[in-house]
């Protein structure tokens, strides 16, 4: 019985030790993700802290999601403010019909200048 015991206290000691380290590790991939890095970035960092790939690519994927879930409400909020002003100093489709009807080209030319790559 006693072996038995032994085996059992090891093996939960090198879980505790496990999930201490992954803990470790997921807060330094959260600490990068906030700072505004990219998955590759903090996946980067965790294969420098020699984590296995496995293991950084895990981590990684799951900071990169758990930040990106964070940042989306504010904006959401943000693109639906610029709805609200972009509908509030849009014309009249009226005079948008007429403008379009009367100057043919200079709509091509916008669209044109549109597809242009900066």
């Amino acid at each position: 019985m006693q072996w038995h015991e032994v085996a059992q206290r090891k093996a939960q000691a090198e879980r505790e030790v496990r999930e201490a380290l992954y803990r470790e590790r997921l807060s330094l991939a959260i600490q990068f993700a906030s700072q505004g890095h990219n998955r590759d970035v903090v996946f980067g960092v965790l294969i420098g802290r020699e984590c296995e790939e496995p293991i950084a690519r895990q981590i990684s994927d799951s900071a990169i999601a758990l930040h990106d879930s964070r940042r989306a409400p504010s904006v959401e909020k943000e693109s639906e403010l610029v709805m609200e002003e972009t509908e509030a100093n849009t014309p009249d489709s009226n005079t948008a019909e007429q403008s379009t009807a009367a100057n043919p080209l200079g709509t091509m030319w916008f669209q044109f200048r549109n597809n242009l790559r900066f």
